[in-house]
């Protein structure tokens, strides 16, 4: 049977990640939260040690968001989409993945990866291409689920 599982996105909280944070998060009925890279990035250290505490301490799973040639801050600046390059992505892509695979494997309640990814004016020749590269390396790499979400600047989210 299907089960319905409420995830939190953590965009507009300007709390610190935080066992009570995320306990919280947890009584409110919510399965998991929502994460960028730099919530594991961001906290010390690259191995996100504190993020993973805080999900095992509240029970919560993780999605990871993957946002190809993004996801860091330059000039304090966050950048979401950095190259229009296909292989750029792809190698950025595999990277993210492997990120996330070693941080997922260490939530208790497990979780998947959600990718923002590609560049929205690609040809299809070049989607197709991009892709391809991803759903081989996502069969080759990780055992758990990975979505590609619709959305501004990326594949899928423009009508041309």
């Amino acid at each position: 049977m299907a089960k319905f599982r409420l995830i939190k996105t953590l965009w507009g909280i300007d709390d610190p990640i935080s066992p009570s944070l995320f306990k919280s998060i947890k009584e409110e009925g919510y399965h998991g939260v929502e994460v960028i890279r730099l919530a594991w990035h961001m906290d010390g250290n690259d191995d996100g040690k504190n993020l993973v505490e805080s999900l095992n301490h509240s029970g919560l799973a993780v999605v990871c968001q993957i946002h190809t040639t993004g996801g860091f801050l330059r000039n304090g600046e966050y950048i979401y989409c950095d190259e229009y390059d296909v292989d750029a992505h792809k190698k950025d892509f595999k990277k993210q993945l492997i990120e996330c695979d070693n941080l997922i494997q260490r939530v208790q309640a497990g979780g998947f990866v959600n990718v923002h990814g590609g560049v929205d004016a690609w040809s299809l020749d070049e989607a197709i291409e991009f892709l391809t590269y991803c759903l081989k390396e996502i069969k080759e790499t990780v055992d758990f689920q990975v979505t590609f979400e619709t959305h501004r600047q990326r594949l899928f989210g423009n009508p041309f």
